[in-house]
């Protein structure tokens, strides 16, 4: 076996949480591609790349990420978060006080 065909690139996915695998190719360039390809659909939140090549010095397979990337879809499809919430509640109080105080001392006449 050659070192060219003892090395494989695995893609990846994850959507909810958890990976999956989508297959394995021999050329880097596809799998980049293919990874690109899956993280362009709404679902995928994220990609990775995995490099496994035998290392016959070490006598061992060896596994590396050369690509991972992505966009965390689920919280974009959540909307805002706490800070966010927290925020507005404590404007909406802030203009709540205002206006009873307003009214309370006769400051709309």
């Amino acid at each position: 076996m050659t070192t060219q065909e003892s090395i494989v690139y695995s893609v990846s996915t994850r959507a909810g949480g958890a990976w999956t695998a989508r297959g394995q190719v021999i050329d880097m360039q596809k799998a980049i591609g293919a990874a690109e390809g899956f993280l362009a659909q709404p679902d995928c939140e994220r990609v990775r790349v995995d490099k496994t090549f035998y290392d016959a010095e070490n006598a061992r397979q060896v596994t590396t990420t050369i690509l991972e990337k992505g966009r965390d879809a689920a919280r974009a499809r959540r909307g805002p978060g706490i800070v966010t919430w927290v925020l507005v509640a404590a404007a909406g109080g802030v203009i709540s006080f205002a206006l009873t105080y307003a009214v309370a001392t006769g400051a709309f006449g």
